[in-house]
Parts: structure tokens; C-alpha cells; sequence
């Protein structure tokens, strides 16, 4: 054969002796746990950190709510949402089906919605304690003053709410006479 005559001709010897496995790479040892626990709780770290500083937060919308729709930019004039609430009618991880005003349905994700909030329903709890602590309280007390007839009960008007005080607002120099 060829490979025998050239060993002879060039006096080679062939060495073919056989080649250690590796087994320690199948059995994970210690230090790849520690590792691996290490590593995972580093990564949960940084994450609470960037979803601190971002205001992250996990979206609120369950089926039945009204929001508005992200559109497309037509021109520099058009709005981000689309001005007219839709329904959700099922929600499948953050994928949204919604309905419209006409009945037709829209399929989309749920970073291209956000919650329409009317006037009357406050934006979260917060907002609902401060609704409760701006409205004044309703005086429905019945007095008589000594000058009038006792048998006709007079109700107080409720005190006006405090408003913010304004600056004074002035007229410029070039437009005074």
C-alpha cells in the first residue's frame, strides 16, 4: 500500500495511540453553580436598577378597559393616538384584541395603547385620595339667626375652594401709553 511504502522510504514510525476523552466537561462542578447563581443574581440587580430609573412599571389593562391607539404619523400635525377609544375585548400575554366604535376588530401589542382616562375617574389611587381631599366638604348644618323665624331653617352656601395665588400680571413698558 501507498502509506507503507512511504513509511519505508522515509524510515517513519506512525504513532496512533488513543486520545483522552474529557469527561470533567459533561458534569458541571461547583464553582459553575456559584457561578451561574452569581451571575443570576447580578443580572437582578441591574434590572431593578434600570426599571427604577426608568419608572418602569407592569401595564394595568384588563379586558373591558378603554384605550387609545398608537397611528401612524401622516404629517407633522397629526396626533400620536388615535382620538377615538377603543374596548379590549382579550388579551393574550401583550398581544391586545380591541374593538372600535364600528364593531371591527384590531390586533395589537400592548406598548401601542395606553389607558383613556375620562374626567370623571381618577389616574390611580393617589390621584383618587387627592380627588377625596380637594373636594370641599358639603356643610348642610341648619341655622337660625336671632333676627329670623325660628320655624324656617337657613342652609349655608359652601365656602369657595382655595385656589393657588397668581402672579400679578402687568403690561409691558412698549405698550404703556
Amino acid at each position: 500500500m501507498f502509506l507503507d511504502d512511504f513509511v519505508e522510504s522515509f524510515n517513519l514510525t506512525i504513532c496512533l495511540w488513543p486520545i483522552p476523552a474529557i469527561s470533567t466537561v459533561d458534569q458541571p462542578t461547583d464553582w459553575h453553580e456559584e457561578v451561574r447563581r452569581k451571575d443570576d443574581n447580578e443580572k437582578s440587580k441591574a434590572k431593578a436598577y434600570t426599571d427604577k430609573k426608568r419608572h418602569a412599571a407592569e401595564r394595568k389593562l384588563i379586558v373591558g378597559d378603554k384605550v387609545l391607539v398608537k397611528q401612524k404619523r401622516k404629517n407633522k400635525y397629526s396626533t400620536k393616538f388615535c382620538k377615538d377609544p377603543m374596548t379590549i375585548t382579550k388579551i393574550n400575554g401583550t398581544q391586545i384584541v380591541l374593538t372600535d366604535l364600528h364593531g371591527k376588530q384590531h390586533r395589537r401589542n400592548s406598548s401601542h395603547v395606553k389607558k383613556y382616562w375620562t374626567t370623571s375617574e381618577p389616574n390611580n389611587v393617589e390621584d383618587e385620595d387627592f380627588v377625596a381631599e380637594s373636594q370641599p366638604p358639603q356643610s348642610t348644618t341648619e341655622e337660625t339667626p336671632p333676627d329670623s323665624n325660628p320655624n324656617i331653617p337657613i342652609i349655608q352656601p359652601d365656602p369657595t375652594p382655595l385656589r393657588r395665588s397668581t402672579r400679578e400680571k402687568t403690561v409691558p413698558d412698549r405698550l404703556r401709553y
